[in-house]
């Protein structure tokens, strides 16, 4: 029998992505940020920006990303929503100060209230 100590527990650890095809997922959320991760939570994206009362969603991804097809989904899916969307794609491997100067010229004039990455890496 555990015995009371008035110390509160430590929060459990959080789950962490399994194997590649295990079909895990998680969220965490730190201050403002929330990440998501999992198969097919890509689909919910419209909403959860909804929910933070975003209208323009400034988009931040790699080459890679659109090649593969995944930011044109993913700006469909915003799109629908309702949700105004410009693409920043030009984030390379450990993204450098010129890359974030480019991307924030680029956002700047579109005024976002909201910032969506999609891609993992740096």
């Amino acid at each position: 029998m555990a015995e009371e100590t008035g110390v509160e527990s430590p929060a459990p650890p959080v789950s962490l992505p399994g194997p590649p095809g295990t079909n895990t997922s998680w969220r965490a959320e730190i201050g403002p940020i929330r990440a998501v991760y999992g198969a097919g939570e890509r689909r919910q994206t419209g909403d959860l920006v909804s929910e933070l009362g975003c209208r323009r969603v400034f988009l931040v991804s790699d080459p890679g990303i659109r090649q593969a097809g995944h930011l044109g989904h993913l700006q469909a899916i915003l799109t629908e929503a309702g949700l105004e969307v410009s693409i920043y794609d030009g984030v390379g491997e450990n993204p450098t100060s010129r890359q974030v100067d480019e991307g924030a010229s680029l956002a700047s004039p579109f005024d976002p209230d909201c910032i969506v990455a999609l891609g993992g890496g740096s």
